[in-house]
């Protein structure tokens, strides 16, 4: 059997690679100088901003499949100091972003972005202090590593569902480098800074354990441990910490460690199931890196690539070693705790420990950063972001074929629509409270004109804002799938409808064409002396 001849296929893919060179060298001559380098990071970052606002707006026609994203505003315009599943932090974000922004798609992807982007910002921090003791403070090859991390899925497709894990893309980093900072010089204020940080990481999410424990196990492994543990930043950490977490506890006592219930029922129920979690934590987070690791090579000359085998040698520098140390360390305490406690180690817990990767790869002893070509790594970062927003539309159009629930349901429409009825029924009465399935109604909760508050699950212990005595004065909106049976006996209890079911039929137009309509039941119970 003949063997394909591949000398063609190689001759074309030399020319292309040629050509790439030669519109890099040509039109991004001007990254390659030092004196731009800060502009350069201003330009990734809100480059950044702008593509991954577009993108989604360009190739969705709602929100992300899952309701995380409307929950998060269900939860957030309550301000409480927790909620049934998670500590409040992401929630309370959301709740000021939408106290300034309308409760539009775009103003949520927009959220997105920006918090992906301050997640970058924080990497060229951190990596500026792991870098503190060398020259112009390793500048070239950092902004490598923050534009190859830019180009990831993690912070970029992952990152558009905000979310409790989507959050610790901006606080990671950033408790990161206060961390480097007060390693560096252990101050007060720098100590009261990384504490701070460390406590709204807690308030985002328990698994920023994980971060906690890894920066104790590095200074643990410091020569200076004892010096380090006395000093006044670990003391100003300790106390702003618990400070910043306090009134959390106090809510957590008082619920009974709601959260914590919530958390136990995340754990694997079989052995298989649990190592099958075990195996696709770090194959996932090798694989969504791929793109950085790409786009360091094409960064980097092809002679000086042998040297990144060396990538895990221990350097001299001692920014470099905690670095290195934190990041093993915090991969090993997530494996490690998520074998205690049996858990479905979820991809999307790990994806966050990736920011120091990229860095890590190409501060590797032995490579010169000043063999990086920056205008082959601003071609491909011009590239990629063209090709995100030129094939946009096409997802849309593929999505709306395919019917896929992201593009097809008229979840807004739904929301006005309900709000109509309500406003009809009671003679213009503003909708208070709604409940439902619970995508329907978190639904109608984010898009109604008059931002209801929602009775999640019919359960008042999960939305204590929620009183019998509310519900009577300002009446409830009960949105059931048709094919809900459980949410349409919740509708008609004692406290809720006392009209209905009505049917409502509502449909998304996509360029003028109707899509395929959606129909749900609808209960109402009137306001106290409404119509």
């Amino acid at each position: 059997m003949r063997r394909p001849d591949l000398g063609p296929l190689l001759d074309r893919a030399k020319n292309l690679a040629d050509a790439f060179d030669a519109v890099a060298a040509r039109r991004f001559a001007f990254a390659e100088r030092d004196d731009r380098i800060g502009r350069l990071v201003l330009l990734l970052v809100l480059g950044h901003v702008l593509v991954w606002t577009l993108q989604p707006l360009l190739s969705h026609e709602n929100l992300a499949d899952s309701v995380d994203m409307v929950e998060n505003w269900v939860w957030g315009k309550e301000w409480q100091w927790g909620y049934w599943k998670h500590p409040p932090f992401f929630a309370w974000v959301t709740g000021a972003w939408f106290a300034l922004f309308p409760r539009a798609d775009w103003a949520y992807y927009l959220l997105a972005a920006v918090n992906s982007a301050i997640g970058l910002a924080g990497v060229w921090a951190l990596t500026g202090e792991a870098e503190a003791e060398a020259p112009d403070r390793g500048r070239r090859r950092r902004i490598v590593a923050l534009a190859a991390l830019s180009i990831t899925p993690i912070w970029g497709f992952l990152a558009l569902k905000f979310n409790a894990n989507a959050i610790l893309l901006a606080v990671w980093p950033w408790a990161t480098w206060a961390f480097l900072k007060a390693m560096r010089a252990p101050t007060l204020r720098n100590g009261a800074i990384l504490g701070a940080l460390l406590g709204v990481a807690m308030l985002s999410k328990y698994v920023s354990l994980v971060v906690v424990i890894a920066m104790i196990g590095v200074v643990a492994a410091d020569p200076r441990r004892w010096a380090l543990a006395r000093s006044p930043a670990a003391l100003a950490a300790l106390a702003v910490g618990l400070l910043v977490v306090a009134p959390h506890v106090v809510w957590m006592v008082a619920t009974d460690f709601r959260t914590l219930a919530y958390a136990e029922h995340q754990r694997a129920v079989s052995a298989f199931q649990f190592l099958n979690y075990l195996v696709r934590l770090p194959f996932s987070m090798a694989l969504f890196l791929l793109p950085a690791l790409a786009a360091i090579l094409v960064a980097l000359p092809r002679a000086d690539r042998p040297a990144l085998k060396g990538v895990l040698v221990r350097a001299a520098e001692a920014g470099r070693t905690r670095l290195v140390g934190f990041t093993g360390l915090s991969f090993a305490t997530m494996i490690g705790l998520g074998m205690w406690k049996w858990a479905k180690l979820s991809s999307q817990w790990g994806f966050p420990l990736m920011y120091p990767v990229p860095w890590l790869v190409v501060s590797t002893p032995g490579l010169d950063e000043r063999r990086f070509r920056l205008d082959r790594l601003a071609a491909l970062i011009a590239l990629v972001w063209a090709c995100l927003i030129v094939t946009a539309p096409l997802v849309d159009a593929v999505g709306v074929a395919a019917k896929t629930p992201v593009h097809l349901e008229p979840r807004a429409e739904l929301g006005r629509e309900v709000t109509r009825i309500w406003r009809e029924a009671t003679g213009g009465a503003p909708l208070d409270t709604v409940a439902g399935t619970f995508d329907l109604a978190s639904n109608v909760a984010f898009y109604s004109p008059d931002a209801p508050s929602m009775l999640i699950e019919f359960d008042r212990d999960k939305s204590p804002w929620i009183t019998p005595e509310r519900l009577r004065r300002h009446g409830i909106a009960v949105v059931c799938r048709v094919e809900d049976e459980a949410c349409a006996r919740a509708a008609l209890g004692d406290l809720f409808a006392t009209d209905g079911p009505r049917e409502v039929t509502v449909a998304k137009r996509w360029w003028g064409i109707v899509l395929k309509p959606t129909t749900v039941h609808l209960f109402l119970r009137l306001p106290t002396g409404g119509a």
